[in-house]
């Protein structure tokens, strides 16, 4: 005989009940963190081959739609969509439509190749842009060109560069202000959020004064009229 243990639920944990109801997204950075340091070294790769695989997505011992759940709702966060969990990711693979032999893959295909050589650090002229037209076979590729470069206080930037502003705190904007000022020489003229207008010069005072004093983070809820997640650790702006 086998003694079947009586069923506890666990405590805290909350039951999605609805399609559109997003679940709080706990993060982990310890794990990351840990996972990220058990991965192996470049060097232990060298001859390393891969082997396409079938999909199936009722097969769990796979790990496909582990993979496809954790590589969608990476994406999705990025995107600010809802994410979805296992079983909800499981349902949605199941009514796709294969593309395998449209533009949709061929693309897919591309991209990777080119996320190959950013994890290999190549330099710009490995680089390639595609142009593609499945109907009428056209495949064409050319190397991008680096942005024009701009100087300010003899240090050299383009549009692929950014300030890094990390004070260990949500710090205000007038702060904000006062670093570009000090530590960079920079006059803020504007500042944008995604589509929102956090700051001008030509604000009216009243209000550019509320937006001073304001939290970059309570401004930026105020202006995106969306409420960041608890995990985030920092925004572009």
């Amino acid at each position: 005989e086998s003694t079947i243990p009586q069923f506890q639920p666990k405590a805290g944990v909350k039951i999605q009940t609805a399609e559109n109801e997003r679940e709080a997204q706990d993060t982990d950075d310890a794990l990351v963190r840990t996972q990220i340091a058990e991965l192996p070294s470049r060097d232990t790769l060298a001859g390393f081959e891969l082997s396409p695989q079938q999909f199936e997505k009722d097969d769990d011992r796979n790990f496909h739609m582990d993979f496809i759940t954790a590589a969608s709702n990476l994406r999705a966060r990025n995107y600010k969509i809802p994410e979805a969990d296992k079983q909800r990711s499981k349902m949605i693979a199941g009514k796709i439509i294969p593309a395998m032999v449209t533009t949709t893959a061929l693309i897919t295909g591309l991209v990777g190749l080119e996320l190959y050589k950013l994890l290999q650090q190549k330099e710009l002229d490995a680089y390639k842009n595609a142009f593609v037209n499945t109907a009428i076979s056209y495949y064409d590729f050319s190397t991008p060109v680096a942005p024009g470069k701009s100087q300010y206080n003899g240090i050299e930037w383009s549009i692929w560069d950014w300030l890094v502003i990390d004070e260990g705190r949500d710090i205000t904007l007038r702060e904000f202000v006062d670093i570009l000022r000090t530590r960079h020489n920079l006059d803020l003229q504007m500042l944008t959020s995604g589509k929102g207008m956090i700051y001008t010069f030509f604000m009216a005072p009243k209000k550019r004064e509320e937006h001073l004093s304001m939290p970059a983070s309570k401004l930026i809820e105020k202006i995106s009229g969306i409420q960041l997640r608890a995990d985030i650790k920092y925004v572009q702006l």
